[in-house]
């Protein structure tokens, strides 16, 4: 049982390193993006995280788009907007 336990936490420490390397990777890639492709994942990202607590708290479907719109969409396509006139043509 020892020896399990042992493999276990080997595991998880590797499982650890593994995602820990993944999330640097992701970090890099977006940073080299493209604004627009930046924005769609940061949107797509908020969406989900926003109609989740949206779900939590049990507010309806409704009132969940209408929540990832204003919170998600607008702020994203006002900064879309924002990088698209600072960038030299």
């Amino acid at each position: 049982m020892f020896e399990q336990f042992r493999e276990n936490i080997r595991l998880s420490r590797d499982t650890y390193k593994e995602a820990r390397e993944a999330l640097k990777s992701v970090r890099e890639t977006v940073n080299r993006a493209e604004p627009l492709k930046r924005g769609l994942w940061v949107a797509m990202l908020g969406g989900v995280v926003f109609g989740n607590v949206a779900s939590y708290l049990s507010i309806a479907w409704y009132y969940q788009a209408a929540l990832v719109l204003a919170l998600v969409l607008f702020p994203v396509e006002i900064w879309l907007r924002r990088t698209r006139r600072q960038q030299p043509r």
